[in-house]
């Protein structure tokens, strides 16, 4: 659980309108895992890839850029 608030708290803080929609998808992956044992496991490990797909989704989407930044 520790790992789930630790990315909805770096989520949190660099939410964008433009990746709203993917941290709301972000944040309800684990409603996706479901049975116990082998069935679990099986859940568990879909969800896992689908949190990383979101996660990278989310870190290309509405990247907010640090203060005093500049483009190149």
């Amino acid at each position: 659980m520790g790992d789930y608030q630790q990315m909805m708290g770096e989520a949190a803080a660099r939410l964008t309108p433009a990746n709203l929609d993917v941290a709301v998808e972000l944040a309800s992956w684990p409603q996706h895992i479901r049975g116990f044992g082998h069935v679990k496991a099986r859940y568990v490990a879909q969800a896992r890839k689908r949190q990383a797909a979101l996660k990278k989704l989310f870190d290309e989407t509405g990247v907010k850029k640090p203060s005093g930044a500049t483009e190149d």
